[in-house]
């Protein structure tokens, strides 16, 4: 088996005033090359045949003139970039501040896979109650690239089959329908289309950072029927717009990232649009 090969590059006269990102370098390479990865150290006479070589690269350091490399890595190159945003800013002065900020926008800003999918199938049943009976669903989702950067198409789809009406849980629903239809039959698609809007790299300081503003265009339709599955089937549909704000509060790593999204939504079954407010945070 091929073994995976990480080059490594910081500023140029990182070693020259070597401190904590130095350190974090040498045991990052020592630790990759000890679980078998081969680890280079940049070499601008030789960049060509390492770049050659590389599977991924990462660079230590936001020193200003740090995206030149790291643009270049991203844009031109197309190689996997990590990046270790190290630097000790003992005087504002003395640090271009907008090359750090260039630095950092280069980040990866896929917030959804490019691709990717999900298949469920549950059973949901009371044996201690007869009368109850079963439900039987099936969903699957698809994550597809957008038609820009950045941007991501979100497939869903589910069938559910109930042998009595007293279930109203369903694997998908219309956004902003009335929920009180108890289906003994029912089938349902989404189609949601995600993209960024906004990334503001701002805050308040120790208090809030804002990442990202993102929107997600949005499209559902059902169609059921009840009655011990002789009725009429009936249609239910709807489509809006959600509008999220990504923030991370009070010094919280970045993968805690929460969410407030607001939402409108207009549902066949409603004279007039549904607004909403969410609130999601990881735990």
């Amino acid at each position: 088996m091929t073994s995976l090969t990480v080059l490594f590059n910081t500023y140029p006269v990182a070693f020259d005033c070597p401190g904590g990102g130095e350190v974090q370098l040498l045991n990052y390479k020592e630790a990759l090359e000890a679980a078998g990865v081969r680890v280079l150290l940049y070499d601008v006479w030789h960049a060509r045949e390492q770049l050659d070589a590389a599977d991924i690269v990462h660079y230590f350091s936001v020193q200003g003139g740090s995206w030149r490399f790291c643009g270049h890595i991203r844009d031109v190159r197309k190689l996997p970039l990590v990046l270790s945003p190290i630097i000790w800013i003992d005087d504002p002065r003395k640090y271009g501040l907008d090359d750090i900020g260039a630095t950092l926008r280069l980040a990866h800003r896929d917030f959804l896979p490019r691709w990717g999918y999900t298949v469920r199938l549950m059973n949901t049943s009371d044996p201690t109650r007869g009368w109850v009976g079963n439900l039987w669903s099936a969903s699957a989702g698809a994550y597809l690239p957008g038609v820009w950067a950045h941007h991501s198409i979100r497939l869903r789809a589910a069938a559910q089959y109930s042998d009595k009406s007293v279930f109203r849980q369903k694997e998908l629903f219309p956004r902003g329908a009335r929920y009180d239809i108890n289906p003994e039959r029912y089938m349902a698609l989404a189609v949601d289309y995600q993209l960024p809007l906004w990334y503001p790299d701002t805050g308040i300081n120790s208090l809030l950072y804002f990442r990202r503003v993102r929107a997600n265009l949005a499209l559902d339709y059902a169609r059921y029927r009840s009655g011990g599955g002789h009725g009429a089937w009936r249609n239910l549909w709807s489509y809006g717009l959600d509008i999220t704000l990504d923030i991370v509060p009070i010094r919280l790593p970045a993968s805690t990232s929460t969410a407030v999204t607001f939402t409108i939504h207009k549902p066949s079954d409603r004279s007039a649009p549904v607004f909403g407010v969410g609130f999601t945070m990881p735990i």
